[in-house]
């Protein structure tokens, strides 16, 4: 919010906001996903991209508080009325001025605002906020819950009333409204949003945070703590409803020369307007009982006006409003103007008595109409400044057009640096015969007062310049530091990378030859694991014999020659199993010596190779251990 610090925002209360911008849902919230094709995203003057589209939530309202620098906005502003993101300067300096923020005026005053700034610009005038102010007031709606606010019965206790748009009204009707009634607008809002450092200095200016004193704060460093403050109201307020509407509009003495004759200007274009020729809904013309044409009279038309996006679009609307016949008469009239006026300058040229005055410089009649806004107080009849040192809108912009004794949009300086010293001991300086004349009538007390004025103004100028120096240095310090530090990280993430490749190619190396040993390990295994095997069958084949020994009770021949000393011959059944046990153990304890011993191998060739999982029970299968089914 204005003026206040991001961390320390209150909390809002809503109500004394009426029941409709209060309780309205967007029909785009929660769309983020499935944006309609008939979402107006077209916010910002092309080809720039500063700014953003945010999606609100369900719970987010048009008079609620958003996220930091998130501005609520209907969509109509940008769909029909002409807004372009960055706000031009009249604009940020009305949202400031009343207190509001921009989604708190209603879309009839919005299109007013881009009226006006498209026909100043066209008659080449100061879009200044008094000129505004003067030509139009405020008129407020006031509803009572959904109701709109009733005449009280006389003695009868008046209750609360809730704040709803604000819109505006014509000292004298010089502009027709947008539309009577403009109805589907409020349920079509939603966030707009700074995403460049450009589109930011739009929205907030960088400042120091201050107590309740007005003195600035420091951190833990003892330097002043700087933050984001935003130029003008980004959500609803109440502060403006508290202010009697009269506090807000200027009157004639508020104006200064300039301004009355600028406003003069538009009051002669509007009532210098040709009539408008009456049709009957069959676009034939109609005539009174006279048999005159009908006709009515012409005011700038808002609607069209503002419709007219391109620079062909608005000379066309403007042409059509003129006509030919007008435009002629007008040239005519300037022509007869233009000629006695130099004839006239010519004579006095030639030597009177009159007094000259200074024409001024273009920075001079610039200042007429830059005048500087106090960020700090908003709600003072005197901040009623407009700050018109931003970007121009257009090539066209500006206080005034190119025109003969008017400011011009720029004053470039002429380059000192780029081209080295211009002037040295050898030149002569020459003064314009026209100042030189001037000069030459301006008496001592006049003369007195000038180099006083100046020179209070040079003396500024260098204590600003001293100031904003002194900020500079310090920025360019940082930016030297951080520079600094920016070399000592790149120079540390090079020798990380370094180190990281070296590491990488020793791991692959060992990860190679760890391969390698595995793959010998793994052969050794799978003899050893043959070899178990055939020592099972074996024992199968003696089993089966022994079988077949014990079921024949006769010495067989075989069995002579197996055993021609008949040392078995004598021994009993239990004795020749008990021997064949003792085999089968031994060439169990053969093959498990001969597991371990090609396990230890493998261990003592390669420390550290994890045998988890291996047994001598079982087998490789597919190129995986599997214990048998059997």
């Amino acid at each position: 919010m204005e003026g206040s610090q991001r961390e320390n925002r209150p909390v809002v209360d809503y109500s004394w906001v009426a029941d409709e911008p209060r309780t309205t849902i967007s029909l785009y919230s929660d769309c983020a996903d499935d944006i309609p094709d008939s979402m107006c995203t077209d916010i910002q003057i092309p080809p720039t991209q500063d700014f953003e589209v945010r999606i609100p939530t369900s719970r987010r309202r048009i008079c609620s508080v958003w996220s930091w620098g998130t501005i609520p906005m209907y969509e109509i502003a940008f769909k029909h009325l002409g807004f372009k993101l960055p706000f031009s300067d009249l604009e940020v300096s009305i949202f400031r001025h009343l207190l509001v923020a921009p989604s708190q005026l209603h879309p009839n005053a919005l299109a007013f605002i881009r009226a006006f700034e498209l026909t100043c610009d066209h008659l080449g005038l100061g879009p200044t906020l008094p000129l505004f102010f003067y030509h139009f007031g405020l008129q407020r709606s006031c509803p009572r819950g959904e109701k709109a606010k009733g005449k009280a019965v006389k003695g009868a206790e008046v209750p609360d009333t809730k704040g709803g748009w604000v819109s505006f009204r014509q000292r004298e009707r010089l502009f027709d409204m947008y539309e009577e009634s403009v109805r589907g607008f409020k349920d079509l809002y939603y966030g707009v949003r700074p995403i460049t450092l450009k589109g930011w200095q739009n929205f907030v200016r960088r400042d120091y945070r201050v107590d309740a004193q007005g003195k600035k704060m420091l951190d833990d460093q003892g330097q002043p703590i700087e933050e984001d403050f935003a130029i003008f109201p980004f959500y609803w307020r109440s502060d403006h409803y508290s202010v009697p509407t009269s506090e807000f509009v200027f009157k004639l003495k508020d104006l200064t020369k300039e301004e009355r004759a600028d406003y003069k200007k538009l009051e002669t274009f509007v009532k210098g307007l040709p009539p408008w020729l009456c049709e009957d809904v069959r676009g034939h013309p109609t005539f009174d009982g006279e048999g005159r044409r009908v006709t009515r009279v012409k005011f700038i038309e808002t609607k069209e006006l503002v419709a007219s996006d391109s620079e062909e679009k608005l000379e066309a609307f403007w042409n059509r409003m003129t006509s030919a016949a007008a435009v002629l008469r007008r040239a005519k009239k300037n022509a007869k103007k233009d000629a006695s006026s130099a004839a006239g300058a010519s004579s006095a040229l030639e030597g009177t008595s009159v007094q000259r005055f200074p024409a001024g410089s273009s920075e001079t009649q610039r200042q007429k109409r830059m005048r500087t806004e106090d960020f700090e107080d908003t709600s003072s009849r005197q901040q009623h400044f407009i700050d018109l040192d931003g970007p121009p809108r257009s090539p066209t912009t500006g206080l005034h057009k190119l025109l003969p004794s008017s400011a011009a949009t720029e004053f470039v300086l002429p380059p000192a640096f780029a081209r080295g010293p211009q002037l040295d001991k050898y030149i002569q300086l020459k003064v314009d015969p026209a100042d030189e004349t001037i000069i030459s009538d301006m008496g001592p007390t006049a003369l007195r007062a000038e180099i006083a004025s100046h020179s209070t103004a040079l003396i500024k100028l260098l204590e600003v310049a001293t100031v904003l120096n002194g900020r500079e240095c310090k920025y360019l310090e940082e930016r030297d530091n951080a520079r600094s530090d920016l070399k000592l990280l790149e120079q540390k993430l090079k020798d990380s990378e370094s180190a990281s490749e070296e590491q990488l190619k020793i791991l692959s190396s060992n990860l190679e030859k760890a391969e390698e040993k595995l793959k010998i390990s793994s052969g050794e295994k799978d003899a050893a694991l043959k070899e178990a095997e055939e020592l099972r069958a074996k024992i199968v084949e003696l089993e089966g014999k022994l079988k077949e020994h014990v079921d024949v009770v006769a010495v067989e021949e075989g069995e002579k020659v197996l055993d021609p000393d008949g040392e078995y011959t004598s021994c009993t059944r239990t004795a020749l199993i008990a021997k064949i046990h003792e085999l089968s153990n031994n060439m169990v304890a053969a093959s498990s010596f001969s597991f371990q011993n090609a396990v230890a191998q493998l261990q003592l060739l390669n420390p550290g190779i994890a045998i988890e999982g291996l047994d001598e029970d079982k087998e490789v299968r597919d190129g995986q251990i599997l214990t048998p089914e059997d």
